[in-house]
């Protein structure tokens, strides 16, 4: 046997027992498109999902969910462009909405943190700590 064919073999069986794999794309669920890094068939590493009706995550992901750095952009032209952890917004992160207006800083389990608003009249809103100033 050649050290080539060797060391082959070698790097299949340490993929096979890490559980993570380059993946195609995949049907999740009816309506959904995963083409990316996954470990025991669940997005894990980085990857793009598309749903039928235009929403669209490209990043980072853990165990199925969003998880490290991603954006997510809705068919009505919003973003979220960010960290995420455990499937929700959490650290810093911009959220943009249709009409222009943007909400920036620290999110925290989903929720605004510390933000800043900039409206698209250039009026300012801030939240801090989870509450509205």
């Amino acid at each position: 046997m050649s050290w080539h064919l060797t060391l082959k073999i070698l790097f299949i069986i340490a993929l096979v027992h890490s559980n993570i794999s380059k993946a195609g794309p995949f049907e999740q669920t009816v309506g959904e498109t995963y083409v990316g890094d996954e470990r025991n068939h669940v997005p894990h590493g980085k990857g793009v999902m598309t749903w039928s009706d235009g929403r669209r995550y490209k990043g980072e992901w853990k165990n199925g969910e969003h998880d490290g750095n991603g954006t997510y952009r809705w068919p009505g032209g919003e973003t979220y462009e960010g960290q995420w952890r455990n499937g929700k917004w959490n650290g810093h992160g911009i959220y943009t909405k249709a009409d222009g207006t943007t909400m920036s800083g620290i999110w925290k389990n989903g929720n605004m943190w510390n933000i800043e608003a900039v409206y698209p009249d250039g009026t300012k809103g801030y939240w801090k700590n989870g509450f509205a100033q």
